[in-house]
Order: C-alpha cells, then sequence, then structure tokens
C-alpha cells in the first residue's frame, strides 16, 4: 500500500477531468448528444475491514452515503438547464450533484481545453480553465489545482476539498450548498501534456495527472463584510444564509479566513455566502493564525432546521467521508471515479492500493467532526447560542 505516491507536476487542464460531471448540466450548449456510461471496474485488493464503532463497514459505505436531495435521473443530467425562476442557482452555471453513479456517468465524456490562465492570488497554482465537451456540446469554467506531491499538502489537500464538498449532503438542502461542486480527477497524459510539456503521470503505472478542480461560479465578488451583525438581526434571509455559512465553516473546523477564500454574489439581495477554498479544515496541523477565522460560531443564532437535522444524525452517518473520493485505473491507465464500497486504510486520508486511489478523512478527523456537531447540539440545546 501507498500511502503517499510520488506525484509529477501537473497543472490546470486536470480541471477539465474532473468537473465533466458538472459541466455537463449547463454552461453554454452546443446541440448536446448524451455519452455512454463507463464501465465500473473492480479491484482484487483486500481492503482494511473496520468494527469497531466509529469506524465504516466497509460494505455499507456507499448506501450510507447521502443521496442529493435534487437528485435527477443520471442519464437526463446532460443539458439539464438550471432553473431559471429559483435565485439560489443564479450563481451556479450547473446544479450541484453528489450521485456517485451521476459522476460516474459523466466522466467517460472527452473534453477539450479552450483557454487556461493562473487565478488571481494564492500559492497553490490554481488555474481558471475555459473547457469543451464537443460530444455535448457544453462550454464551462472551473478552477484547478495540481494534487501535491505526496498527495496531501497543509495548504493544498484535495481529500479535504472533496471532503467539505461532501459533508454538505447532510447540512443542508442543495440550494443551501455552500461550497461549489468539488471532485478530483486524473487527466489523461496526452490530453494534458500539449499545455504542460515534460509533465508525466501522477501516479506510477498510471498515464493520467491528478487535479483538483472546482465549478467557477458566476456573477460573485469579494465579500466587503462578511458578518453585519446589525443586517442579521434585522433581515431573515441574510441571517439564513450566514447561518448556513457559518455552520459549515464550524462543523469542518475551517481556519483560513483570508477574505479570498469566500464569495458572495454580486446581487446583494440575494446574500448568499460561498466557501470557495476548503484545504485547510479538519482539524490541521498548522494553520493561518494572522486572519479571523471561521472555525469559531460568530453568528448569534442558528438556524432551528439545520440544527433538528444534525440532532437527527448517528455518528455513523458520517462513515462516508472515509472515502468520499475513489478512483481506478482502466486498462489504458487512466483513473476514473467509481462507487467506494470498501475502505483501504481508516487511518489514512489519502491511499493507493493496487489500482485504487481513495481520498477521504481520517478516522480521527471523523471523530473530531462529529464533537464539532455534539458541541453545536449542545450550545444550541442550552441556549448559549440561538435559533430561529
Amino acid at each position: 500500500m501507498i500511502g503517499h505516491p510520488r506525484f509529477a507536476t501537473a497543472r490546470v487542464a486536470a480541471l477539465l477531468c474532473t468537473f465533466l460531471p458538472f459541466v455537463l448540466a449547463g454552461c453554454t450548449t452546443r446541440s448536446p448528444e448524451r455519452p455512454r456510461a463507463a464501465a465500473a471496474t473492480t479491484t482484487g485488493t483486500e481492503a482494511t475491514t473496520v468494527t469497531n464503532s466509529t469506524s465504516a463497514s466497509p460494505a455499507s459505505l456507499a448506501q450510507r452515503a447521502p443521496a442529493s436531495r435534487d437528485w435527477i435521473a443520471a442519464e437526463e443530467i446532460v443539458g439539464a438547464e438550471l432553473p431559471e425562476t429559483n435565485p439560489a442557482f443564479a450563481n451556479w452555471p450547473v446544479r450541484p450533484l453528489v450521485d456517485y453513479r451521476a459522476l460516474q456517468i459523466l466522466d467517460s465524456v472527452p473534453m477539450e481545453i479552450v483557454a487556461s490562465r493562473r487565478s488571481g492570488g494564492g500559492t497553490t497554482g490554481a488555474e481558471r480553465m475555459d473547457i469543451l465537451l464537443p460530444t455535448v456540446g457544453h462550454e464551462c469554467r472551473l478552477k484547478a489545482k495540481k494534487f501535491p506531491s505526496d498527495l496531501d499538502g497543509f495548504n493544498n489537500s484535495p481529500r479535504k476539498e472533496i471532503a467539505a464538498y461532501m459533508i454538505q449532503r447532510i447540512l443542508f438542502e442543495p440550494e443551501e450548498y455552500v461550497v461549489p461542486t468539488t471532485l478530483a480527477r486524473c487527466v489523461p497524459t496526452d490530453v494534458w501534456e500539449p499545455y504542460h510539456p515534460g509533465d508525466g503521470p501522477t501516479l506510477d503505472g498510471t498515464r493520467c495527472v491528478l487535479v483538483i478542480t472546482a465549478l467557477w461560479l458566476q456573477d460573485v465578488e469579494l465579500p466587503g463584510v462578511l458578518l453585519d451583525e446589525a443586517r442579521f438581526a434585522s433581515d431573515t434571509v441574510y441571517a439564513r444564509h450566514r447561518s448556513d455559512f457559518n455552520v459549515f465553516t464550524y462543523v469542518v473546523g475551517h481556519r483560513d479566513g483570508r477574505t479570498g477564500n469566500f464569495l458572495v454574489p454580486q446581487d446583494d439581495n440575494h446574500p448568499h455566502v460561498f466557501a470557495v477554498d476548503n484545504g485547510i479544515a479538519f482539524n490541521p496541523w498548522v494553520y493561518n493564525y494572522f486572519v479571523p477565522n471561521w472555525h469559531k460560531l460568530r453568528v448569534p443564532a442558528v438556524r432551528r432546521e439545520t440544527v433538528e437535522r444534525l440532532r437527527a444524525l448517528e455518528r455513523e452517518d458520517l462513515d462516508f467521508l472515509f472515502v468520499a473520493a475513489q478512483l481506478e485505473t482502466d486498462d489504458d491507465g487512466v483513473m476514473h471515479m467509481q462507487t467506494p464500497i470498501e475502505v483501504d486504510d481508516p487511518d489514512n486520508g489519502a491511499t493507493f492500493v493496487g489500482n485504487r486511489l481513495q481520498l477521504g478523512l481520517t478516522r480521527k478527523e471523523i471523530d473530531q467532526t462529529w464533537r464539532r456537531i455534539e458541541r453545536l447540539l449542545e450550545m444550541t440545546g442550552s441556549g448559549k447560542i440561538g435559533t430561529f
């Protein structure tokens, strides 16, 4: 088992692959065709069986993963348009999706790079990329970052970025999501190399470059003030969105409060907040000490609906985070998304076993996340934090 395999230098093109599932749903349309689903692969690698109460039961991972409440049939995702009348999705080029099977189907769609450039700010090499999916006739814009050489860096942790996106399924309805769709993807070297000469495969035995990608939101800007306490007290819609944002940052233990990591709609009538960089979360060993961080509850009250949703959870409901994403190598050496069933190593968030890559949270990180949920419930139950 390799916990931290060698990573070759990779870049923006990765963005293409990872966001295929989401780009298909919207963006610019050009006479779409329906792609075929890629066949699932299996491995003969033995997985670690976890038996104690704070660990995942491998056979139940897929069943425990919450389904998207916004789900539509996987075959209908391609070309599906967002409801124009729903302002909650005004900043989403495509609907947020989390269903494993839907992502596998869309994972097989070919892509082309139209344009790419380094995104503003940051130190992790994030890039903005425009891609074309010729077989379905869509263009879309994504943010992409290459994986660090050891799969998991202190300020570039793809596994935590994915877990932060996926955990929203137990916190919110899709229209309440605060994290743009985020996925890991492995871009074939023949697609990657023309734009990054000399870059080789990320993992030995493969023919692709791993990247973490996220949907590029539209009509958004940097916030002036993230929390206006006077407006929170007088504007229920504003309070609801700030509450959702802070509940999310508290539950994941977000510790990189730089202004550039958060975005708000240009239309202030829709006071949503988006957390677009979540790699320094889930109890990082080092974090940004020099800015106000949002791992604390800063809002005076949280939504009662969210509290009740959390109260209905059990510790085992977080077990799907052991494997927030799984990719397996096909006969051509290219890695594709697969539905996770087993946990190869519950104490290692990034593992490469045989032909299978698993990315997620460790047992300790999930336990700490559960304790934060328990503390939130204690604070609201005692009245220390109000509800509305």
